[in-house]
Parts: C-alpha cells; sequence; structure tokens
C-alpha cells in the first residue's frame, strides 16, 4: 500500500495537449509551448478530459510500467475508456477475484459504509459554506444495511438543492454545471479506488 500512500491525480483539462515522457517526468505541451511535468512516481492516475489529447505509446508504457491508470473522459466528464495495468505478479487478477467474489452481505457493509460516508462529507460540504447541514448529518445515523430505505438518493436531492438552488436537478448527462460535476461525483470516486485500494475493503 506504501505506494499509493502519496501522490496525486493529474488531470489534462486544456485542449489540444500533447504528453510525452523525459527521464522519468510526465511533459506537458500546448503547440509546441512548454506547460510543466510531473514526475512519474508522483502520479497516482491520469484523467483526460481535454479534447484533443495526443500521446505515443511510449506515454503509455511508461505509465502502465509504474501501474498508473489512464481515464479518458468525454464532454461531460464522464470516463469513456479506462486503461488500466497488467500487474505481472498476480496481485491485481487475485483482489479482482476476491471483489468479484465478495458475498452479498459483506456487500451490504460496505454500501452502509459509502453512504454514511457520503452523507457525512455532503453535511460537511454545506456545513462549510455556511448552509443548513444537519438533517444530512442525522441521516448518516439512520442508514441500515445495504440503505433500504435508499438514503444516500434523499440526501443527494437535500445536499444538491441547498448548495445551488431548489430548482437544480443532478442529471449527469446535462451541460452546464451538471457536467462539471460529473468527474468529482462519488460512482467515479469509488470505481478508481476500487483498483488502486482494493485491500482496504477485503
Amino acid at each position: 500500500m506504501s505506494r499509493y500512500s502519496f501522490g496525486q491525480f493529474v488531470e489534462i483539462s486544456k485542449p489540444n495537449i500533447y504528453l510525452s515522457i523525459y527521464r522519468g517526468f510526465l511533459q506537458i505541451y500546448q503547440k509546441k509551448e512548454f506547460l510543466g511535468k510531473v514526475p512519474l512516481d508522483d502520479i497516482l492516475g491520469l484523467v483526460i478530459t481535454g479534447h484533443g489529447c495526443s500521446h505515443s505509446s511510449h506515454v503509455l508504457t511508461a505509465l502502465t510500467d509504474r501501474n498508473i491508470p489512464v481515464s479518458i473522459c468525454g464532454s461531460n466528464f464522464i470516463p469513456k475508456t479506462l486503461i488500466l495495468p497488467i500487474v505481472g505478479n498476480g496481485k491485481q487478477s487475485m483482489r479482482m477475484r476476491s471483489q468479484f467474489c465478495i458475498k452479498k452481505p459483506l456487500k451490504k457493509r460496505l454500501w452502509k459504509q459509502i453512504v454514511q460516508l457520503k452523507l457525512k462529507n455532503q453535511a460537511a460540504v454545506l456545513k462549510e459554506y455556511g448552509l443548513p447541514y444537519e438533517a444530512l448529518f442525522r441521516m448518516s445515523s439512520l442508514v441500515k444495511v445495504g440503505d433500504p430505505s435508499n438514503l444516500e438518493a434523499q440526501g443527494a436531492r437535500r445536499y444538491w438543492k441547498a448548495l445551488f438552488t431548489k430548482n437544480f436537478k443532478r442529471d449527469a448527462e446535462k451541460t452546464g454545471v451538471n457536467a462539471m460535476l460529473n468527474y468529482f461525483n462519488i460512482q467515479n470516486y469509488f470505481y478508481f479506488k476500487g483498483f488502486l485500494d482494493m485491500e482496504i475493503l477485503l
């Protein structure tokens, strides 16, 4: 786990970016202008949201050699392609098989924990902005195994209306504010975490 204890996710959001590798660094260019570089050993994941990003197979090989996943997103910021390294020592396939074989009771307990944390985090955001947060915080303590009351969805409705306006409706397929929220939604976060930190869940 020490490999993933430190580092950062790198997002390429500008259009027409060119990526290259040089002496252990991911280098970033735009129309031949050098924008910056990031040490490969500091990268946990690469997310490409900008249109027209280009790179060579050498870039992908260098990333996968360090077990760095690459996510390519569409115009609505939802991942369309996920490039995952193949770990030669069998650990990755073992962890994936273990996750696929998780029994239903454990899945329900894990979902309860995820929903509780989501509600608590949403409450913390509202509190930070001086908005009513108490209801969401109380809901987090009411979540049962498997969330049969669907408090996750109830909390989401409260959260988005409190954070934006009463007329706001979360829709991953829409543009504007909705599109900007997609990359950071809980589903994509745990999708990445599921591949990087599988032993946490097992």
